[in-house]
């Protein structure tokens, strides 16, 4: 398959891979309904969460009636499980891997999952080394991350390593069922083997993490189509000096929680378009960014985001004012109150908007229109 992808234009690539997206979103609940049928056909335990607060609940569900358990966990965006009443012992997963320590429970994110084989699959995560060591198995698999075939996973995994060479894949798991571990016996005799087997309980949380509303708005959904390889992030020059979340995070916060991330999305982009440019899928973020701007204006009536809003979308022609005053000028009007920013831009020699100012990547007009 590689050698196929590798006689393709990237550009075409890309365009591909954006289709692929597109089509599956379209059809997502037909892609759930197909893996909930064939794990459950599998004997694995499937459930659904909607939230963090239904997740926490689906997991503490899945331990086993005791009232005292033991897990390591391997999710990327939580460190801690508030199981409310239910006793659960964290370990570092390190400790799991050296022998330190010996748990129960594993808790780990899929990285995709291939809705016409029912897998979850898992990239390079260390924890795939410890399936041998744990009697229980809970994956949560994050509904954004499917896909519809072994090969529309090939065409994502070879555009992460063409973005970035660090995204070569070197160990790939594949689960669809539940599986035995190798158990060695505490004592062993001449006649014994010196272990047993016992099978793996694996329940899977398929897990909406609040995207409904990104999914009904035909204009949010293409924040829905990121592979997660790190590109937006690396080109970004907000997250490079100021850190913080990268810019397709930003977008689907500010979604999903307009109330609590609603001014960071005015403080922490430049909407300088590197990240249009850099995506690998072809995400339009300028025209995401722009689009969120304008939801969060018209529901607060924030004239003076709408002000920068304007400033922001005539960067072509600030591009071409080159005396210091005026660069200065444009900086203190645009980055006065965030110090971090106001402090980068103003030592920048180049072009403000470096990649954005190319032909064709202005966003229309009908960006701004709600």
């Amino acid at each position: 398959m590689d050698q196929e992808l590798n006689n393709i234009d990237f550009q075409e690539l890309r365009d591909k891979a954006y289709m692929l997206r597109y089509e599956l979103f379209d059809d997502l609940e037909k892609h759930l309904l197909k893996i909930e049928e064939a794990l459950q056909k599998n004997g694995v335990k499937v459930s659904w969460a909607q939230d963090e607060q239904s997740l926490y609940g689906e997991i503490a569900a899945c331990l086993p009636q005791s009232s005292y358990n033991t897990a390591t966990l391997d999710l990327d965006n939580f460190n801690d499980l508030p199981l409310g009443d239910n006793i659960l012992n964290t370990y570092p997963l390190e400790d799991i891997i050296n022998h330190h320590q010996n748990v129960d429970t594993l808790i780990v994110n899929a990285d995709y999952a291939i809705s016409s084989t029912g897998e979850m699959v898992f990239i390079d995560r260390k924890s795939q080394h410890c399936f041998n060591k744990i009697s229980n198995l809970v994956v949560v698999l994050n509904i954004d991350q499917i896909v519809a075939s072994h090969e529309d996973l090939d065409v994502f995994l070879y555009l992460r390593q063409c973005v970035n060479q660090n995204n070569v894949p070197k160990d790939l798991k594949f689960l669809s069922k539940s599986f035995d571990r190798v158990v060695q016996d505490d004592f062993q005799t001449s006649n014994s083997k010196g272990y047993s087997t016992e099978q793996v309980n694996v329940s899977v949380i398929l897990y909406e993490n609040n995207i409904t509303p990104i999914l009904r708005n035909n204009r949010l959904r293409d924040a829905l189509f990121c592979i997660k390889c790190g590109k937006c992030m690396d080109v970004c020059p907000v997250a490079k000096v100021a850190g913080g979340v990268s810019p397709i995070e930003l977008v689907k916060s500010t979604c999903l929680n307009p109330a609590s991330h609603s001014q960071d999305i005015f403080q922490k982009t430049t909407l300088c378009g590197n990240c249009k440019e850099a995506c690998p899928i072809g995400i339009n973020f300028t025209d995401l960014l722009i689009y969120v701007m304008n939801m969060i204006n018209e529901k607060t009536n924030n004239t003076k985001s709408k002000k920068l809003l304007s400033i922001i979308h005539k960067r072509g022609k600030l591009n071409k004012y080159n005396s210091p005053i005026l660069r200065w000028y444009l900086v203190k009007k645009m980055f006065g109150k965030n110090r971090v920013l106001f402090d980068y831009f103003k030592h920048q020699k180049d072009t403000f908007f470096n990649l954005a100012n190319k032909d064709n990547t202005e966003p229309s007009d009908e960006s701004f229109e709600l």
